[in-house]
């Protein structure tokens, strides 16, 4: 059974590997488009998985209405129709949908998503030059390869369990609401009124901050990386105390200096050459000062 939902994204799937538009909406239909029947067929099921809970309420104040105006002997008589059709929309197509959609959400969107698009920035990564490789650390290359497939599948998803069955109560009970008084829409209006206000005033902020810390988290993961792998450099030429005191600055000046740079074009290499700078210099210092303190010592 898991094996079924397993298999319909495929995330080693051959596609050109070209670089990623620039626009967001590019960007996600860029990564999107091999599993945009899996992400219809999702959208559908969870669309009706919404309606048919929405609808367990409705029926619920049916019931209630009927039990007062039908007598006790004639109640099933009278609406047995109604009640098999209500017990198969709760009963069945209510946990059908909602399992479906369920597993298709975690065991074929998300995984799929993630390493289908990792998958896909690794080969582009892996077509740059030589240059591209030298005049950056080796692991904020790998973080921003792994962190753009955990980035999609979140949004993906967050808007298939959020925003989309947002919008299908919303949508329902504003139907429901009107059908019994107009009166009760207006809370509901003023609701989505202050939710679309929230949305707008307070993501944009919240968007370039996240965005300066994936720029902080990338660059503190690639000295980080870096390091271990020239670790035969590292001990050869600094004391474990001036390697501590090296590394307890790092994370200062990766959130000082290198989160704030955007993503670039391979081609231009201009601020990997001033990161690659200054790591250079604060490794000189490291040579320097541990040379002195040999000198020291051995005087």
């Amino acid at each position: 059974m898991f094996r079924l939902f397993e298999s319909l994204v495929d995330p080693m799937q051959a596609r050109e590997a070209s670089r990623p538009p620039v626009g967001t909406l590019a960007f996600f239909r860029f990564f999107l488009h091999p599993v945009r029947r899996v992400l219809f067929a999702t959208l559908v099921l969870s669309g009706v998985a919404a309606l048919s809970e929405l609808y367990v309420y409705i029926y619920l104040g049916r019931i209630l209405d009927w039990m007062g105006t039908t007598e006790p002997s004639r109640f099933l008589e009278t609406h047995s129709t109604a009640l098999l059709w209500m017990g198969f929309v709760a009963l069945l197509v209510r946990p059908l949908t909602q399992l479906s959609s369920r597993a298709i959400i975690n065991l074929a969107l998300a995984p799929g998503i993630t390493n289908a698009t990792r998958w896909q920035n690794h080969r582009y990564v892996l077509k740059q030059s030589m240059t591209f490789f030298q005049n950056d650390f080796s692991g904020r290359i790998a973080q921003k390869v792994m962190q753009t497939g955990h980035s999609v599948r979140e949004t993906v998803v967050n808007i298939v369990d959020g925003a989309w069955t947002l919008i299908i109560y919303l949508a329902g009970t504003l139907i429901l609401f009107a059908d019994i008084n107009h009166y009760l829409l207006l809370p509901m209006l003023l609701w989505s009124a202050a939710y679309i206000a929230v949305v707008v005033f307070m993501v944009p902020p919240v968007r370039s901050k996240s965005a300066r810390l994936s720029e902080a988290n990338a660059a503190l993961m690639g000295s980080v990386v870096d390091s271990y792998t020239n670790i035969q450099s590292v001990k050869l030429f600094a004391h474990h105390s001036l390697e501590s005191e090296y590394a307890g600055g790092s994370p200062a000046r990766s959130h000082s200096g290198i989160s704030g740079a955007d993503a670039r074009h391979p081609d231009d290499d201009s601020h990997a050459h001033h990161t690659q700078h200054r790591a250079d210099r604060h490794h000189g210092r490291r040579i320097d000062r541990a040379v002195d303190e040999r000198d020291d010592h051995g005087g």
